[in-house]
């Protein structure tokens, strides 16, 4: 009976003795990593204190990174000096000063995009030969697209060279005229009944506002930059967007197969089309942009298969209506709830519209469809943005050192009252039409900046201008209930750029039809 109880007395203080070690070697190790190194090493910037060694935020930050800043802000102020945070071993410097942003996008040499885009290639599966085969020689590109950015180890990056930058010299031609030409042969009544689940009661129409924004946004995209061969193709690509969209932040976070087993199947449908679509002769795609044609050409002489060319186009595709359904849809909610705001806009607008197609810059020149999308932009766009250090880097007096990495976090600035006036939460129609400067003022990065700087802003911004100038030119728009405001998604699955809406958040409204010559 004594050795029993010795043993059972031994077998306790061994259960209790080992979590009490444990957990002295813990306390010790933070008391020595967040009270005493940071004194060691005054230079480097400070540390957000976590408790499980090597993951540090890994947990909270694949889940919702902005409730990690939001304890940043409460250590270390909302804008100052640097700090650094860890997640699954690899150190971040977060940045909270729109000029430290500045320094950023100014230094490419030390700051570099490279690493990250090699990333996304290997995120959508493309194989590491392709990835290899897409760098070349400048000396190698066609004369028609000779390189505009500075090579690094001697090499280019194809994709940057003949689709980014092409994009940004000459993304405006003829891009709304062509978006308003896929949206007139879609936009009749008719047309919406058949595409969408609908509650008909004679010209008056009642659907889902998220599912409208998203196929008809995304139809006019993929019309306006692969013609309509892929259509031909397979025209309900469109819908099969918006169950790839909702779930694309599996491609990055990799969840066992069993979770994205949905995913798998819109990607592989994806992927069958855009194959078929590079195989046709370019003649049978006279409406692909000349860029696309030339780039495509390039990819085959580098020695790229029709396979690799999809999965970078479905990126391209990924890339171009990720974000415009988005934006789309938070236009048409501020406007559905603030009715007057439609009057305006047709009043401002309506010249835009002739017999004789489009004319964008007077759509351009609307002053309140103008400043709605730059305040949705403010409100509603939560992307990071990150950037690989290469060489050691002074900041504020800190070592920002090479081989970790920086987050900038635009959000944070965008709704700081410093930047943006009174009440930054709250959504001001009026906010860019009274303070035109906002657009340019360095805290505002919807779009990111330096050499990241998305390229397709300018196509983004004329597909949802036309898209809501366009509908409310042909529809009486209006909610038939009183609804709630939908609430955004970025506490659920992280995104990309512009947050969609929550789950089971969306709005049901009424089309109806108007008369053309109708005012107002």
């Amino acid at each position: 009976m004594t050795s029993y109880i010795l043993s059972f007395s031994q077998s306790t203080w061994t259960l209790l003795t080992i979590p009490a070690i444990a957990c002295s070697i813990l306390f010790t190790w933070r008391l020595w990593r967040f009270s005493i190194a940071p004194g060691l090493s005054p230079d480097d910037p400070e540390q957000l204190p976590y408790w499980i060694p090597f993951l540090g935020h890994a947990f909270r930050f694949a889940k919702d990174p902005q409730t990690v800043f939001v304890d940043g802000q409460k250590r270390f102020g909302r804008v100052g000096r640097p700090y650094s945070l860890t997640v699954a071993g690899t150190t971040f410097y977060v940045l909270t000063d729109p000029q430290d942003f500045s320094s950023v996008y100014r230094n490419a040499a030390a700051f570099t995009f490279d690493p990250l885009v090699e990333q996304v290639y290997r995120a959508f599966q493309l194989p590491d030969a392709a990835i290899r085969r897409l760098y070349c020689t400048p000396s190698s590109l066609d004369e028609k697209s000779p390189s505009h950015t500075p090579p690094r180890n001697g090499k280019v990056n194809i994709s940057h060279e003949m689709i980014v930058v092409e994009m940004r010299r000459n993304q405006t031609l003829g891009h709304s005229l062509k978006t308003m030409k896929q949206l007139d042969s879609m936009m009749d009544l008719e047309s919406i009944c058949e595409r969408f689940l609908t509650t008909q009661h004679g010209s008056t129409t009642v659907l889902s506002l998220s599912q409208f924004c998203s196929i008809m946004a995304t139809s006019a995209g993929q019309a306006s930059y692969f013609g309509n061969a892929l259509s031909e193709i397979d025209e309900s690509l469109p819908e099969t967007f918006v169950d790839f969209d909702k779930l694309c932040w599996q491609i990055f976070y990799r969840p066992p197969m069993l979770w994205s087993k949905q995913l798998t199947k819109c990607k592989a449908k994806f992927l069958k089309a855009l194959e078929a679509y590079s195989k046709k002769p370019t003649e049978e795609r006279q409406d692909m942009p000349q860029f696309l044609k030339n780039w495509e050409s390039q990819c085959i002489k580098a020695g790229l298969r029709n396979s690799d060319i999809a999965i970078i186009m479905l990126i391209q595709y990924f890339g171009l209506n990720t974000n415009t359904p988005k934006a789309c849809f938070w236009m048409f909610c501020h406007i559905l709830f603030n009715p007057e705001l439609a009057h305006i806009i047709r009043n401002e607008t309506s010249a835009a519209f002739t017999s004789e197609g489009l004319d964008y810059d007077i759509i351009d020149k609307s002053q309140l469809l103008h400043g709605i999308w730059l305040e949705t932009l403010r409100l509603c766009t939560s992307s990071l943005s990150f950037r690989y250090i290469t060489q050691d880097f002074q900041l504020k007096g800190l070592q920002l050192r090479k081989g970790n990495q920086v987050i900038l976090n635009p959000r944070w600035l965008h709704v700081d009252s410093n930047y943006f006036g009174t009440s930054p939460l709250h959504f001001n129609v009026k906010r860019f039409v009274d303070n035109p400067g906002y657009q340019r003022h360095p805290a505002f990065r919807p779009f990111g900046g330096g050499e990241s700087q998305c390229p397709g802003r300018q196509m983004a911004k004329q597909t949802a201008l036309t898209f809501v100038a366009y509908v409310l030119h042909k529809y009486d728009v209006e909610l038939p209930w009183p609804q709630v405001f939908p609430k955004t998604s970025h506490e659920s699955h992280p995104g990309v750029a512009v947050m969609a809406p929550a789950e089971g958040h969306d709005l049901m409204f009424r089309l109806t039809e108007r008369q053309t010559d109708k005012s107002g």
